[in-house]
C-alpha cells in the first residue's frame, strides 16, 4: 500500500483525492486514512465504488473512441495513482504516446516507479490549473506534438476546483492550445436536479475535511466547459450512457452521480 507516502499536509486522520479514488477502485496506492474515509463514505453512499468504476470505464471508452478517430497522443490531466485493472491508458492503447499529469508529488513518484522504462509515456508533476506549467514541461513537449490532434482527458478533475471561473479558465487554456481535430474528454460530479439522487450530505461534509474539497456542479455549468467544441453524440450524459459497453450497470444511484462528455475542436474558419 501507499502507507509511507502521504501527500504533504495530510496525516493519519486525513485523506487525499487520489488515494480515496484508488481505494474505491480496489487499487494498491492509498493509505489507511484513505481506506477509513472510504468506509465512512460507503455507509451513507453505498454506490460510490460503482460510481468510481463507471467513471473509470467512461475514461477508457472515451480514449478508445479518440484512438478510433486517429488520435495517437494523449494528455491525462489529474491522472491519479497507477490504475488497477482493466489497466492504465497506455496499457489499453499500447501504441499511444501518453503524458500523465498530477500535482501530488507522491502520486507522480508512484506513477514513475510503476511505469519506469517506457519511452512512449511520461509522468509530469504540474498543476492543471496552470496549463502553461503542463504544456511547457520538457516531457510534455517531447511526447506531444502541439501541431497535431491530441486527446486531453479531464476525468473527475474539475470538481476539485472550487471556483467556477478557475475551472473555466483551466479548460480554456487547454482548449486554445489543442490543434484542430483534437478531443476533450471530461467527467464531473453533478448536482443536477434531474439526477434525482443528490450528493450525500454526510459524505460531502466528511470529504470537505480531506486535503481536497469537492464541488459538484449543475449540468448547465458542465456543458459550458465544452464551449467552442463540437459535442460528440450523445452529448453530456451520465457516464454509462456515453457509448455504452459491457461494463455498464443498471444501478441508478451510481450512474447519476456525475456527467460526462467528449468534445471535438473544429478546424478554424476564415
Amino acid at each position: 500500500m501507499f502507507e509511507a507516502q502521504q501527500p504533504e499536509g495530510t496525516g493519519p486522520g486525513r485523506s487525499s483525492s487520489a488515494g480515496f479514488y484508488d481505494s474505491l477502485l480496489g487499487g494498491s496506492h492509498h493509505t489507511a486514512a484513505d481506506r477509513q474515509l472510504v468506509e465512512i463514505a460507503l455507509r451513507g453512499t453505498p454506490h460510490l465504488r460503482e460510481w468510481a468504476r463507471q467513471n473509470r470505464a467512461f475514461a477508457l471508452r472515451a480514449a478508445q473512441y479518440c484512438w478510433a478517430q486517429g488520435i495517437r497522443q494523449f494528455l491525462d490531466l489529474g491522472a491519479g495513482a497507477p490504475a488497477p485493472e482493466p489497466g492504465a491508458l497506455h496499457e489499453v492503447l499500447p501504441s499511444a504516446r501518453v503524458v500523465y499529469v498530477d500535482s501530488d508529488p507522491h502520486v507522480v513518484s508512484a506513477l514513475r516507479e510503476t511505469y519506469a522504462g517506457q519511452e512512449s509515456l511520461a509522468c509530469v508533476e504540474a498543476d492543471v490549473l496552470d496549463p502553461a506549467s503542463v504544456l511547457t514541461d520538457p516531457d510534455t513537449r517531447r511526447l506531444i506534438d502541439a501541431s497535431e490532434p491530441v486527446a486531453v482527458l479531464m476525468i473527475a478533475v474539475l470538481h476539485f476546483v472550487e471556483r467556477d471561473e478557475d475551472a473555466s479558465r483551466c479548460v480554456a487554456g487547454f482548449r486554445e492550445w489543442m490543434a484542430p481535430g483534437s478531443y476533450l474528454a471530461l467527467s464531473h460530479g453533478t448536482i443536477d436536479p434531474d439526477t434525482v439522487v443528490p450528493p450525500d450530505r454526510q459524505f460531502m461534509a466528511r470529504y470537505a475535511a480531506t486535503a481536497t474539497s469537492l464541488t459538484p456542479r449543475s449540468r448547465e455549468t458542465i456543458v459550458e466547459f465544452f464551449a467552442g467544441l463540437e459535442l460528440v453524440a450523445p452529448g453530456v450524459v451520465y457516464p454509462p450512457d456515453w457509448h455504452p459497453g459491457s461494463d455498464d450497470s443498471p444501478n441508478a444511484r451510481a450512474r447519476r452521480g456525475s456527467l460526462a462528455g467528449v468534445g471535438r475542436k473544429r478546424a478554424a474558419t476564415t
